[in-house]
């Protein structure tokens, strides 16, 4: 199909024929062209209008002479006024696109769907790197964590921060343990029970009971207050790991009853678009219809999301919080929260425990947020405030470094404030300084 060039009409008409030569561009003193003007149009001559047929048939006798002349002045005017409607809708299908439309539509729809397969191939690749990215980052997080724990340790030992002597499994099995020596040392103390040895006349430092005892019954004895010790230890830690483990199954509570209201919400609200749906469709009324249509496909998307979230327990969004109030400009909260809607857990945090309300720095959604928050608490590993309890999420950090930290892990982050609100902290300086 041949086509020529459509010149805009605010612009000079072209000679007949005439075709832009390479490099040429419109005078700027034409003005723009109309919005969405079709410069090149198929070429489709315009046929002349057939000549009125000529006949043998005789002149209608009613006419006469001037009568025929008259139909035939008639005849001609109707032929050109068809002609000069031909001709107005040639131009409009020309400065419309009509004619072009249907090849243009064609090439689209092409083209998107080369475009959809393609992106939907990068995506595939790109959930694969980040799930090979996220494991080896949990691997590497492992490993680092074991150097860091053997690191600590000798530090701790140097300081004399307590380490346990009898690494039993819980408190239980130490008062146990504790039991059976004290048993033993009861034994020990009885006649022949191997805590003397030597004559009832002997003493040591001028006393009888130190000659008494020997090396055997007092290593005994130092056993028992380290086992003590580590009874005492092991008890604390058991009733802080089930403060942590309450804290945690009420949170995961609050994330399933919110996924529950949610779904219960979005279940009704398609009834009730289905029953409209039904009513608009008994009626006719095909447009409604449509926007129901359109508006149930929403809430299926939407469940589905949902019975994801529900089913996915590694899915949530990893946040990065601070509080300068409380803990100064430096200090940063890395944290993991499966809610529905993760400020949820941010204003849970800002309770009466801190004197200010914790702002958000960056909010990310991930399929993988265990793998990613493990991934960051490795890489500031080293900036950790409570090296004893990994369990608290504080880092000696500023929240630049922690959005370089989790643009590597997670990709570009699509909502992310450096500099933190903290409207009531600042407003008490104010007033402090009046």
């Amino acid at each position: 199909m041949a086509y020529r060039f459509s010149t805009p009409p605010n612009w000079p008409a072209p000679p007949a024929g005439w075709i832009p030569p390479n490099g040429w561009k419109p005078d700027p003193a034409w003005g723009p062209a109309p919005a969405g003007w079709q410069f090149w149009v198929p070429d489709v001559p315009v046929a002349p209008a057939p000549p009125p047929a000529i006949t043998n048939a005789p002149a209608d006798p009613g006419r006469g002479f001037f009568g025929a002349r008259g139909k035939a002045r008639e005849l001609a005017g109707e032929v050109e006024q068809r002609n000069a409607e031909l001709h107005a809708l040639r131009a409009d299908m020309q400065r419309l696109g009509i004619l072009s439309a249907v090849e243009l539509e064609q090439h689209r729809e092409r083209v998107r769907r080369e475009t959809a397969e393609q992106v939907a191939e990068g995506q595939r690749l790109l959930s694969e790197l980040a799930r090979q990215q996220s494991e080896a980052a949990v691997r590497l997080a492992q490993t680092r964590q074991q150097i860091v724990v053997t690191e600590e340790t000798a530090l701790l030992q140097e300081a004399g921060v307590y380490q346990y002597q009898h690494p039993l499994s819980d408190a239980v099995a130490y008062q146990a343990a504790l039991a059976v020596l004290q048993e033993r040392i009861k034994a020990m103390a009885r006649a022949d029970g191997g805590a003397v040895q030597a004559a009832q006349g002997w003493t040591v430092n001028g006393s009888e009971a130190q000659g008494r005892t020997n090396e055997a019954y007092h290593r005994v004895r130092i056993q028992e207050l380290q086992l003590t010790a580590d009874y005492v230890q092991k008890v604390a830690e058991e009733k802080e790991r089930e403060r942590e483990e309450k804290a945690r199954l009420r949170e995961e509570r609050k994330v399933q009853q919110e996924i529950e209201r949610e779904r219960a919400r979005l279940d009704k609200e398609r009834a009730h678009y289905l029953n409209a749906l039904a009513a608009l469709q008994a009626k006719g009324d095909a447009d409604g219809a449509a926007q129901l249509q359109e508006r149930l496909a929403q809430i299926d998307t939407a469940i589905q999301d949902v019975d994801y979230r529900a089913a996915n327990i590694r899915a949530g969004y990893v946040y990065v919080i601070s509080n300068i109030g409380a803990f100064g400009e430096s200090m940063i909260k890395v944290g993991l929260t499966r809610r529905l809607d993760p400020m949820d857990r941010v204003r849970e945090l800002s309770d009466a425990s801190v004197p200010f309300n914790f702002d958000v720095h960056a909010l990310f959604f991930s399929e993988n947020a265990v793998g990613i928050e493990a991934a960051m608490h490795a890489r500031l590993a080293d900036r950790r405030v409570n090296r004893v309890n990994h369990r608290r999420e504080f880092f000696h950090a500023t929240p630049a470094e922690a959005k370089t930290l989790l643009a590597d892990l997670a990709g570009n982050l699509l909502q992310y404030e450096e500099v933190p609100q903290a409207l009531e902290f600042r407003q008490s300086l104010t007033q402090a300084q009046q």
